[in-house]
């Protein structure tokens, strides 16, 4: 009976750990796999169907590889950069395939088509919905949907996060003001986990300098002025068109003063 259950016990081990995806290049890899697993249940047809099919081929082979790099004691170096090399090319076949996406919707919308409207929107794949006006458009054609259409708790949370955006981009406007004699205003993206933002707030509580923070993780104005400067790390700093990564007094003090693009 024991021997049994450890048999069992490590199967699950074994099939849990094949689930897993490569740690080597994740921030670049996993997304992608992701996309996969959604991609792969789609019953679309026409270009869709293909793309979808030609990247599922193309990501388990890339997938196997980066595993089979993973298991080795000592992989080369070349098979590394054709890994990278290979995640690359997959990521601009993932890229064609969410911009067809977002194409299928704007046609759906545009020809009231809400079956296929909810095709697209019940993959979930909130990559397609980054965008901003992307988001407001699936959330608008939504609101018009059949009076017998039931709610739908992806595309409510949607709505509540664009009206979230719009609440925090009106206070961002309205408390422009600052101490300290300057006439501009300082917004801060932070993240809970950064020791730096914590330091940076503290000297600008410290020398009177009024700031807005923004978390990049639970504000989604926040991540909306994170992505739309370009934002790779936080601290971030914004002053008008301006923006800094990392805490920077002397930039602070000289761009609450003046204006133009310093990026």
């Amino acid at each position: 009976m024991m021997k049994t259950i450890l048999l069992l016990l490590c199967m699950t081990v074994a099939l849990l750990a094949a689930k897993e995806y490569p740690q080597l290049f994740s921030r670049l890899g996993t997304p992608l796999y992701e996309a996969d697993s959604v991609l792969s249940g789609t019953s679309f047809a026409g270009p869709l169907k293909d793309k979808a099919a030609l990247y599922h081929m193309e990501a388990e082979k890339v997938l196997q590889l980066g595993r089979d790099i993973e298991s080795s004691e000592l992989p080369e170096m070349e098979t590394i950069r054709f890994y990278h090399t290979s995640l690359r090319m997959l990521d601009k076949k993932y890229s064609e395939i969410l911009n067809l996406l977002k194409h299928e919707l704007r046609i759906a919308v545009e020809k009231d088509d809400y079956a296929l409207f909810r095709q697209i929107v019940d993959l979930h794949f909130d990559a397609l919905f980054e965008q901003e006006s992307v988001k407001r458009l699936a959330v608008e054609y939504y609101g018009k949907r059949p009076k017998k259409a039931a709610k739908d708790p992806y595309l409510e949370n949607m709505a509540n996060d664009l009206k979230q955006m719009e609440k925090e981009a009106a206070v961002s406007s309205s408390e422009s003001g600052n101490t300290a004699g300057y006439n501009k205003q300082l917004i801060i993206l932070t993240a809970s986990w950064c020791p730096v933002c914590r330091q940076a707030k503290e000297y600008m509580k410290k020398h009177g300098i009024a700031f807005q923070e923004y978390d990049i993780e639970r504000s989604s104005y926040g991540k909306k002025l994170y992505k739309d400067n370009g934002g790779f790390a936080v601290p971030m700093l914004i002053i008008g068109d301006r923006h800094k990564t990392g805490f920077d007094p002397a930039w602070i003090k000289k761009n609450l003063h003046t204006s133009g693009s310093n990026r």
